[in-house]
């Protein structure tokens, strides 16, 4: 699976994986996720898409947001970052692209959670099915 690339503002960036503690949390909250409100969903998306951001680029307003601290909830970090991207002018759209979900928040938020994944644990989940052999 290759890194894929965003760019928010004026900057482009290729992601890079998170740390594994949060991929952990991650998950945990991917699961809150499946009810979310579009609100934590994006909550989420911007605590992966700071921790996916590349030490090497620019953050893409002033200031970098802290890292994430085990045990901090995702979704009150998530919201640090999105308050200072969209106070320092970076539009929501920009965050949340179109409803085919191509926005860097849902791009970071999925690399975030696949991109510690090992090719053969790829498959396996894409071969997984719950049906009966030969159904």
């Amino acid at each position: 699976m290759d890194a894929p690339t965003v760019t928010i503002g004026k900057v482009t960036a290729t992601l890079v994986k998170p740390r594994a503690t949060l991929v952990l949390a991650l998950t945990r909250s991917e699961e809150d996720v499946e009810g979310a409100t579009q609100e934590v969903a994006t909550l989420i998306g911007c605590a992966a898409l700071a921790a996916c951001w590349p030490t090497d680029t620019a953050w893409p307003v002033n200031a970098r947001p802290a890292r994430w601290v085990p045990g901090q909830p995702v979704e009150t970090y998530g919201a640090l970052v999105f308050d200072d991207l969209v106070e320092f002018g970076i539009p929501m759209l920009d965050l949340l692209g179109s409803a085919d979900g191509d926005g860097p928040l849902t791009i970071a938020h999925r690399w975030a959670l696949f991109s510690r994944l090992k090719s053969d644990e790829v498959r396996a989940v894409e071969d997984f099915s719950e049906a009966p052999p030969g159904a």
